[in-house]
């Protein structure tokens, strides 16, 4: 998993590129939002653009980091999901537990 951070505002940005399941990821990305969290970032979007896969380990690293920010004041929203990754959400139920955005510019705005 490869995963590019940058600033837009007062949101960060984290470009997800790879599969996010077990092995191959999934604490990746769990370490890359936590870390952030705790460096005081409030705002987090991520990317997941390049992202094609998804497993239940991969989702549960999503669970996980969103209620690690949610319980320190700090929010996740999703951008630009893959097919695959949404039914994944979608079957899980947990396409209503984050806000998931296909613009960049929609997604950044609603952080306000």
């Amino acid at each position: 998993m490869e995963i590019k951070q940058r600033k837009e505002g007062d949101v960060l940005v984290a470009e997800l590129s790879g599969r996010l399941t077990i092995g191959q990821g999934d604490s990746d990305v769990g370490d890359a939002i936590r870390a952030a969290v705790s460096a005081g970032e409030k705002k987090i979007l991520l990317d997941m653009k390049g992202v094609p896969v998804v497993d239940s380990s991969g989702v549960g690293e999503l669970v996980a980091a969103y209620t690690s920010a949610i319980n320190r004041g700090s929010v996740i929203k999703l951008l630009k999901l893959q097919p695959r990754v949404g039914d994944v959400l979608k079957s899980t139920r947990l396409i209503g537990v984050f806000e998931i955005f296909e613009a960049e510019a929609e997604a950044l705005a609603s952080f306000t």
